[in-house]
C-alpha cells in the first residue's frame, strides 16, 4: 500500500494495523501440497498464527492442522475443522483429552512416559476399543521433546501385550539447528529405518514435523549464520521423500506458510533529534512484530514524502528500553509518515503479550476498499481477566 491509501484507512481503525494477504498464504500452501503429490499432507501448525481467517482459508484448501494443547484443539474444532485431519503434539495432556482425540480419530502423538501410561490405562478399561496412536520420538537430537530410544523400545515390548493398541504414525519435530534440507532428509531416513519393525504393522504415516525456514529477502537471510534454503530446495526434497515411502508423509509447517501472509503498518508519532540519541516514536511495538525480541532486523519500508534523512532508533510505545523496532534507522522520515514491516505473519498473533496496550487490528485489502477482521481490543477486553 502507498501512504495515501493508508491515510484513508487509518482514521477508521487506528495508527497501527496488520494487513492479511490471503493469496500469499494459499500460494505457499499449494506449493507444499503439490510437492507431496498423493502421498502426503500439510498440517498447519496453528501456534504460529491463531487468526481465524488463516485457519478457515486453509481449511477450505483441505489442509490438515497441528495443535499443541487441548485449548488449540477446541479452537480448531469450533472453526469447523475436520478433527480426523488434526495432529496433536501436546506435551501436557489429560486422559480425558486423549480419549476425546481417539473418539474424533485425530492423531495423538504420545511423547512422554506419562502419556503412554495413560494410554495403557485406557486400553485396560476399554479392551474392545481400538486405540490408534502416534509416537513422537527424540531420535537422539538435542531436544526436550519426544520419547527417548529407551522409552520407545520399552513401548514396543509392552505393545505386544496390548491387543487393542496400534501405532499408526511415527513423528519427529526438532527445530533449533535442524532446519536444513539435509536435516529433514536425515529425520525421514531415521523414521524409515524404525518403520521396519514388525510391531508397526498398522503404521500409516511418517511425520517429519516443521521448522522450515520461510522465504525471506537477502537482507534477512544475511543476518543468519546458517545457510537458508530456497523454497524450491525444500519442495524438491518433499517431492523426493513422499515418493520414496509406502507411508504417507506429513509435514507441520508454521512460519513457512504464514510469515509472508501479513504486513504491519505503524504511524510515526514523533521525531526527537537529540545530541546523544535520536528517536522515532511509532504507535506499534517490538511485541507486534517480534514478540521473541529476536536480534534480527525485519525488512521494512518507509512510506514518506520527505527528503530529509534521519539517523535514529525507531522505538515502540511501551516503557521497556529494548522496545526497539529498528536499531539503526537512516532514511528520509518525518512525523505522520508510516513504516511497513514484512515477514510478520508468524507468531506476532500468538506470542504478543497483553502488555500496556491491546492487540492491533487485522484487515485485508479488496481493490480500493478494506475489510476489518479484528478491531483493536478496547480496554475492557484487555483487562477483563482482572475484573
Amino acid at each position: 500500500m502507498n501512504k495515501s491509501q493508508i491515510e484513508n484507512i487509518a482514521p477508521k481503525i487506528g495508527d497501527s494495523f496488520f494487513v492479511y494477504e490471503k493469496e500469499s498464504l494459499i500460494n505457499a500452501y499449494n506449493n507444499l501440497r503439490s510437492s507431496l503429490g498423493n502421498n502426503g499432507e500439510v498440517a498447519f501448525s496453528i501456534k504460529s498464527n491463531y487468526f481465524s481467517e488463516v485457519i478457515n482459508d486453509l481449511k477450505n484448501q483441505n489442509s490438515w492442522f497441528e495443535v499443541s494443547s487441548e485449548s488449540e484443539y477446541e479452537y480448531v474444532n469450533s472453526l469447523g475443522v475436520e478433527m480426523n485431519k488434526v495432529v496433536v503434539n501436546a506435551p501436557v495432556s489429560t486422559p480425558q483429552f486423549f480419549i476425546k482425540c481417539l473418539n474424533n480419530s485425530s492423531i495423538f502423538n504420545i511423547q512422554n512416559v506419562r502419556q503412554w501410561r495413560d494410554c495403557k490405562g485406557i486400553a485396560a478399561i476399554a479392551p474392545n476399543k481400538e486405540i490408534q496412536i502416534g509416537l513422537r520420538l527424540n531420535l537422539g537430537y538435542n531436544s526436550r521433546f519426544g520419547l527417548s530410544e529407551e522409552s520407545y523400545n520399552q513401548i514396543l515390548i509392552e505393545l505386544g501385550e496390548l491387543k487393542n493398541v496400534a501405532i499408526c504414525s511415527l513423528h519427529v519435530h526438532v527445530c533449533e539447528g535442524e532446519r536444513s534440507v539435509k536435516s529433514f532428509e536425515e529425520k525421514f531416513n531415521k523414521l524409515i529405518k524404525l518403520s521396519e519393525n514388525k510391531s508397526l504393522a498398522n503404521l500409516q504415516t511418517l511425520n517429519i514435523g516443521g521448522g522450515f525456514y520461510s522465504p525471506m529477502p537477502d537482507y534477512l537471510k544475511d543476518q543468519f549464520k546458517d545457510y537458508i534454503p530456497d523454497l524450491e530446495e525444500y519442495l524438491s526434497l518433499l517431492k523426493k521423500l513422499s515418493s520414496k515411502s509406502e507411508y504417507k508423509l506429513i509435514i507441520e509447517p508454521g512460519g513457512l506458510l504464514v510469515s509472508n501472509s501479513m504486513k504491519f503498518y505503524t504511524k510515526v508519532l514523533s521525531v526527537d533529534l537529540l545530541k546523544m540519541n535520536s528517536f522515532i516514536q511509532v504507535d506499534g511495538s517490538i511485541y507486534d512484530i517480534q514478540p521473541t525480541k529476536s536480534p534480527k532486523q525485519l525488512p521494512y519500508n518507509v512510506l514518506s514524502n520527505s527528503s530529509a534523512k534521519i539517523e535514529a532508533k525507531v522505538v515502540g510505545f511501551t516503557c521497556m528500553e529494548d522496545d526497539v523496532l529498528i536499531e539503526s534507522f537512516s532514511e528520509p522520515c518525518e512525523e505522520g509518515d508510516w513504516i511497513e514491516f514484512t515477514n510478520v505473519g508468524a507468531y506476532a498473533q500468538t506470542l504478543r503479550p497483553a502488555f500496556i496496550s491491546s492487540w492491533k487490528p487485522i484487515i485485508s485489502i479488496d481493490e480500493n476498499d478494506f475489510t476489518l477482521h479484528r478491531p483493536k481490543a478496547d480496554n475492557l477486553n484487555l483487562f477483563s481477566q482482572w475484573l
